[in-house]
């Protein structure tokens, strides 16, 4: 039984949306909106937000970028339409929030591909994971539905998504693209100097995403610090106040990169862990997490980086003999030639500029 909350959400949306006068000061002719972008406290998503800006100003730089806090996903939708152009560009946020894990999202985004259904619409690329559960089969029912449009074009960041996506809507709109903040990598490659690395750096899950046991995370955890030094716990998650701006959530993942470049290695469950590995050169052991985003991320974009070694099993052993390889003065990146490719999602915002 769906719990008659979760179905009356949608009235909700329509009268927030109704009432609002909220508006959107536009500065150009042409508009880029990205809505249910993060403005909240979640590392990988702050990167993902800010990417995403940085993407469409380098593929459409003559137009003015707007995102859209995921919350005042309803705030601005009736001002935003009814100045709508022809040109202007309608996106989506990126990440894993595309199934009914993420209810604010989930809801959201069915609703604002309904609102703007006669406009283009493009999803940044994201992980699709519907629960095999009565409300996870129901969502799935209403986001094919919202999502049926003909204007709407979906990209996944990993082939399982992908097959997925195009089993479930038209095939044609369904594209593969790798995470959004990967395509950082060639800028902060540039900016990545580095003089040494002293630190172990842990950034494990604590959700409903976590695969690895309580009782395997203490061991791994006793192993690193029983053999090494400077180990430090990090994760994409962090307390205090929540970043009001785009620059603002960006300074978090600065942070958290600066971190990276100076780490001898890296032991994470968490994709975007993963990811700031990968753009700052760092080796890094990467464990499992509940779904495949991890895992297919890894074997479709990163598995030519020699620095990053994905272990399906928690094997306690074998993570220490990854760390031993990869702090042995011997071993060395291919860091400066990893290339990562997003020509099928330049593509699309061209195509998407010229209507």
């Amino acid at each position: 039984m769906i719990k008659l909350k979760k179905r009356v959400i949608p009235l909700y949306e329509y009268m927030t949306t109704y009432v609002s006068n909220a508006k959107i000061k536009r500065t150009s002719d042409k508009v880029a909106y990205i809505f249910l972008a993060a403005n909240y406290n979640n590392i990988g998503d702050l990167a993902i937000t800010y990417a995403q800006e940085k993407f469409i100003e380098k593929v459409c730089p003559d137009y003015q970028i707007v995102s859209i806090p995921i919350t005042d996903t309803y705030k601005y939708l009736k001002d935003i339409r009814r100045n709508l152009n022809a040109v202007d560009l309608i996106f989506l946020q990126g990440g894993g929030s595309f199934g009914d894990l993420y209810p604010k999202a989930d809801y959201g985004r069915n609703f604002i591909c309904k609102y703007f259904a006669d406009h283009q619409i493009i999803s940044f690329p994201q992980t699709m994971v519907f629960t095999d559960t009565e409300y996870g089969k129901w969502r799935l029912k209403k986001a094919c539905v919202a999502l049926s449009g003909k204007n709407i074009t979906l990209f996944a960041r990993e082939k399982i998504s992908y097959k997925m996506m195009q089993k479930t809507f038209d095939k044609g709109r369904v594209q593969l693209s790798p995470d959004i903040v990967l395509s950082l990598l060639s800028s902060i490659r540039r900016e990545c100097v580095v003089n040494s690395r002293k630190s172990i750096i842990l950034t494990l899950r604590a959700d409903g995403e976590k695969k690895i046991t309580p009782e395997q995370q203490v061991l791994l955890q006793d192993m690193v610090k029983n053999n090494y030094k400077n180990v430090v716990y990090r994760d994409t998650e962090f307390a205090g106040m929540s970043p009001e701006t785009t620059v603002e959530g960006y300074e978090k993942v600065k942070g958290m990169l600066n971190a990276y470049r100076t780490a001898r290695v890296v032991i994470t469950d968490r994709l975007h862990g993963m990811i700031f590995a990968a753009v700052t050169g760092t080796p890094c052991i990467v464990l499992p997490n509940s779904n495949h985003k991890i895992s297919e991320t890894y074997e479709n974009w990163l598995n030519k980086c020699n620095y990053i070694k994905f272990i399906d099993s928690v094997d306690i052993q074998e993570v220490k003999e990854a760390i031993d390889y990869f702090t042995d003065s011997k071993f060395k990146t291919n860091y400066n030639d990893i290339s990562i490719p997003f020509k099928t999602l330049e593509n699309s915002l061209e195509r998407a500029t010229k209507g």
